[in-house]
């Protein structure tokens, strides 16, 4: 009998560790978490679909340092995120809750300029740009850019990422309309003008990798365009003034590009 204690001594060591790692769930997990809570604090004009999203990180998932990590940077890319902070909490064994803080940019922005050009007239124009992002929440984009002087410019331009839901697919539309006179010296400038309008959607596939497909309508004018004529008393070449081309354009522009840098965001 007492042959048999070192070896009745082994087996019961063997088993205890076993039967308590079935009871412990720490040892069960091997310190392995599952997400179960996420929740968003300080946002206020942005919905949650949108930074939900884009976080890329759900209740269910296996919690992981690097990909929590990566969702704060998409967070902080967001042009109308300023500040985020996640705060990771432990509420039971193989567990974690993830609390985000999130603080927003403002809505409007707004740029003005001065520019000069040679080859119009006057050579000098004004610049105004205006643009409020996520105003409804939506990361929405509205943009208005206008030029006054030597170059009179409107456009209004709107985006949206994810309008189209689950599909990630981004679209936009664009109208716009310019006009200004080109310098031909010594000849008389020539109108130019133009009214466009255009409309697509995009999407990002994987690092890198994004395709786009849009439909445009331009009408473009050039007015006072500088004839050569020889009429009697005029010498030969010079410039008569009152012709002009009108061109309406329809096309269809598709677009597959590859960013190559090293930054993700």
């Amino acid at each position: 009998m007492l042959r048999q204690l070192p070896a009745l001594f082994l087996l019961v060591s063997f088993f205890v560790p076993v039967a308590a790692s079935a009871q412990n769930p720490f040892l069960q997990n091997q310190g392995r978490r599952t997400i179960r809570a996420i929740e968003f604090e300080g946002y206020e004009r942005t919905k949650l679909y949108v930074l939900e999203r884009e976080l890329g990180v759900e209740v269910g998932d296996d919690y992981d340092a690097t990909q929590v990590n990566d969702a704060w940077a998409r967070l902080e890319q967001l042009p109308f995120i300023a500040y985020v902070e996640i705060e990771t909490n432990r509420p039971g064994p193989g567990e974690a809750e993830l609390v985000i803080k999130v603080v927003e940019e403002g809505i409007f922005r707004w740029q003005v300029g001065l520019e000069y050009a040679r080859n119009m007239s006057p050579r000098w124009y004004g610049d105004l740009r205006l643009g409020t992002t996520n105003a409804l929440g939506r990361a929405d984009q509205l943009e208005l850019h206008l030029n006054a002087w030597g170059f009179t410019q409107g456009r209004l331009r709107w985006t949206n990422p994810w309008i189209l839901g689950p599909a990630r697919l981004g679209v936009y539309a664009d109208v716009g309309y310019f006009t200004h006179d080109w310098v031909y010296s010594p000849t008389p400038d020539a109108r130019n003008s133009e009214l466009a309008f255009e409309g697509g959607l995009w999407r990002e596939f994987g690092p890198g990798f994004h395709a786009s497909l849009a439909g445009r309508w331009r009408q473009n004018e050039l007015r006072e365009i500088p004839v050569p004529l020889p009429p009697p008393g005029f010498g030969p070449g010079t410039p008569v003034t009152g012709s002009e081309v009108s061109v309406d354009e329809g096309s269809v522009l598709a677009v597959v590009g590859y960013d190559n840098r090293d930054s993700k965001y």
